[in-house]
């Protein structure tokens, strides 16, 4: 099954036609790159993926359910990272975690065990206790991937996830996206990383309103 397909979808925001015809497949389990220049859409086409946005014309479908008339069904099985942090800053990882998970429906128990598998998960048991604000800008985009991670997504959307990271802290952000792909999550993420791009299975392009498929010599390296 294809975990996204989009077929003739339109989307105008304001004046401006953002996609135009975009057409796109992603099978499930599959690593997917986006790459496009600033202002292109990316940030907007994942939005709209993540049922944020409805599309003008054309259809979504997202793990097999209808973006238009499932999209609640469709949220419950979504991780997303934007590019904004959605952190507590005061708050501790701990308590980040378990704000979210809550926001997931967990309670009691099962709201800290998914909180304690995380943390064991990404070795950050340590850190339960420190504050957001104290940590570094890599720890805390591993933090925003625990958070979105915790409910176990079948989709992860990410929107330039590594940006404004060095190499050892995207590193440790694309071990947890392995862990997350070794439980079968799809991913879909944004990047003006040409290393990132060529190291996914599938990478598309959007230019003037189109996902154009772009020719990869990688082997999937990144995750």
């Amino acid at each position: 099954m294809d975990a996204v397909s989009i077929a003739g979808v339109y989307l105008r925001r304001g004046r401006r036609l953002v996609l135009t015809d975009a057409n796109l497949r992603i099978v499930e389990g599959g690593l997917c790159a986006l790459v496009g220049a600033n202002g292109a859409g990316k940030s907007t086409l994942l939005a709209l993926l993540a049922t944020m946005l409805q599309p003008d014309r054309g259809s979504i479908r997202i793990l097999g359910l209808d973006a238009r008339r499932e999209a609640a069904g469709i949220r419950r099985q979504l991780g997303v990272v934007f590019q904004e942090s959605a952190l507590e800053p005061r708050l501790t990882v701990w308590d980040n975690l378990l704000l979210i998970a809550c926001c997931y429906g967990y309670s009691g128990a099962a709201a800290r065990s998914r909180c304690t598998t995380q943390l064991a998960a990404a070795g950050w048991e340590s850190r339960a206790g420190q504050a957001v604000e104290t940590l570094s800008g890599g720890q805390r985009r591993q933090l925003e991937l625990m958070r979105a991670s915790l409910a176990e997504p079948r989709l992860l959307l990410l929107d330039e996830p590594t940006q404004g990271l060095d190499d050892a802290a995207s590193a440790a952000f694309w071990r947890q996206i392995a862990i997350q792909r070794q439980q079968g999550a799809t991913v879909l993420f944004s990047t003006h990383r040409q290393q990132e791009a060529e190291a996914a299975e599938q990478c598309v392009r959007l230019q003037e309103g189109q996902l154009l498929p772009v020719q990869l010599s990688g082997r999937g390296e990144a995750a």
